[in-house]
């Protein structure tokens, strides 16, 4: 019993730990400009509860207007070292809490390329995506409950669970309509001489193709034109 507790607890320390709360809630004061206009409204609707690095603000606000179930959410976006663009985690307590009052995270990787951050070489559009990617992962966790999620992080760890896990957060993207976003993203990514080719070969382990993207967002675009 003691073992299990203790592999529990260093799986919840493993996921959810490397990710400093670096963002500041962004505030753009422009005025008569039609994209400043749009941002506020977007900032009215969609920054509740959230904590937004100003750089990607209209971005993040944008993929956040896809996901109206998660206006309440508390979601931290922040950057850290990690090996892949971006993950999303509950944060450490989250076993103590009840559903609701759940803070996740959204941890960019902080790597520079040429003195510019890895994920400003991304298109606006591309980058939309892989934050709709990441928000379905968040969609993804609550419906969960405590020990429910505490099983999926730990199915995570074989490839088997994380690909299902991946390939779910795509699918809720595309089903919240930023399917032809995140495939952008996608063959950004597998495009970018600044991506480390280890990451681009676990890309191609864990995650869908550029054809499976396409071919979701077909079946996607067949059930809603009904």
């Amino acid at each position: 019993m003691k073992g299990r507790f203790f592999l529990t607890a260093l799986v919840i320390i493993i996921l959810t730990a490397n990710a400093t709360t670096s963002a500041k809630a962004g505030s753009i004061s422009e005025k008569g400009d039609s994209t400043s206009v749009s941002i506020t409204e977007l900032r009215k609707l969609y920054s509740f509860n959230k904590v937004i690095p100003k750089e990607f603000e209209k971005e993040i606000l944008t993929s956040l207007s896809h996901y109206p179930e998660l206006s309440k959410t508390r979601i931290k976006f922040c950057y850290a070292n990690i090996f892949t663009s971006m993950k999303a985690v509950p944060t450490l307590g989250f076993l103590f809490q009840k559903r609701e009052n759940r803070t996740y995270r959204i941890v960019m990787n902080k790597k520079q390329c040429s003195g510019t951050n890895i994920m400003q070489r991304t298109s606006s559009n591309a980058l939309i995506g892989v934050f709709g990617h990441e928000l379905g992962h968040i969609m993804d966790y609550s419906r969960h409950s405590n020990m429910s999620l505490l099983k999926l992080l730990i199915s995570y760890i074989p490839k088997k669970g994380r690909v299902a896990t991946e390939k779910r957060a795509d699918k809720i993207a595309i089903d919240h309509q930023l399917g032809k976003q995140l495939l952008e993203f996608n063959n950004h990514i597998l495009q970018d001489a600044c991506m480390d080719p280890k990451y681009i070969r676990y890309k191609k382990k864990f995650y869908n193709s550029s054809s499976s993207i396409s071919s979701l967002i077909e079946d996607n675009e067949k059930v809603t034109s009904f």
